[in-house]
This record gives structure tokens, sequence and C-alpha cells, in this order.
């Protein structure tokens, strides 16, 4: 069975051993920042829009997100997508986008956020296929490897009609 939940701190676990099965795929998000403290920090915000794909009870792509207020609607800024190299080109992320667009789930959200390292082009690709609009730039956004990269900032409206 396929399905979709939001992931909350109790997930922490599940999480972990997702990570562990994806150490060489999640090294990117570690070398930005992304640890087992800013995971748990993330989970336990208020504002915390995370999401887990789930094949069979197994955890195979996440979503680590939070929502902005804005007056009536809300952004969702995503700071890690990922999906697990075997279950990659089934559509997974898409379908956890999708999850999100979906008018019953998050009526609030009007927005999606998303920066990119500018030298990871498969990820370009993916949010551009899935009507995202590049709307800006980030000099020397990330620091990994000892090398500074440039973000793009990407973003896609979404019409709850």
């Amino acid at each position: 069975m396929k399905n979709i939940k939001l992931l909350k701190s109790q997930d922490i676990t599940l999480i972990q051993e997702f990570i562990n099965n994806n150490k060489n795929d999640f090294l990117y998000f570690k070398n930005i920042g992304w640890n087992n403290i800013t995971i748990k920090n993330q989970l336990n915000k208020n504002n915390n829009l995370s999401l887990g794909y789930f094949d069979n009870k197994v955890l195979v792509g996440l979503l680590f997100g939070e929502t902005i207020d804005l007056e009536i609607n809300s952004i969702l800024e995503i700071h890690v997508l990922l999906v697990t190299k075997q279950f990659r080109r089934k559509k997974i992320a898409t379908k956890i986008l999708d999850f999100i667009e979906k008018k019953n789930k998050f009526p609030h959200i009007s927005i999606l956020l998303i920066e990119v390292a500018e030298d990871n082009l498969s990820a370009i690709r993916f949010y551009i296929k899935n009507n995202f609009v590049y709307y800006n730039f980030r000099p020397n956004y990330y620091k990994y490897d000892n090398k500074l990269i440039n973000a793009k900032c990407f973003k896609k409206n979404i019409n709850h009609e």
C-alpha cells in the first residue's frame, strides 16, 4: 500500500533509518547543515509541514518544509525533497507535490518555494517539469567541499479551483 502522511517528531526513528539507507544521497543535505538536530528541530516547529511517502509501510520519500503565513494564505518553503534511489523515476516526488496542491489537504497554501544549488541540474529539471518558475538568484548561497555555490530560487503558484 502506498500513502503519504505528515511527519511529526515521533517519526524521527523512521526518518533516521531513511537517511541511513540513503547516506550518499543525503550527504548533499548534510553538507548544507541538515543533521539529526536540525531534523528534530524542523519536526518540532509549529509551522512544520513535512511529508513522508510510504510504500508498504516503508518510508521511501520525504519532504521537509515549513509554512510561512501571509494575510490570507500561506507559502510552503521546501527545504528537502528526497526519494530513495530505487524508487526514483516513479513520480513519487511529483506525487508528494501533488498531495500538497490538493484543495482539500492544504487549502491555505498558495505558493511553493524551493532553492536549488545551480549545479544540481537534475533537481532544476525536476522543478521546471513540475511547473515551478525561476524567480531569483542567490550568489554564494551554499558552501560545501570548501566551495561556494550559487542558488536558483523557484516558485509555483497553486490555484485551488
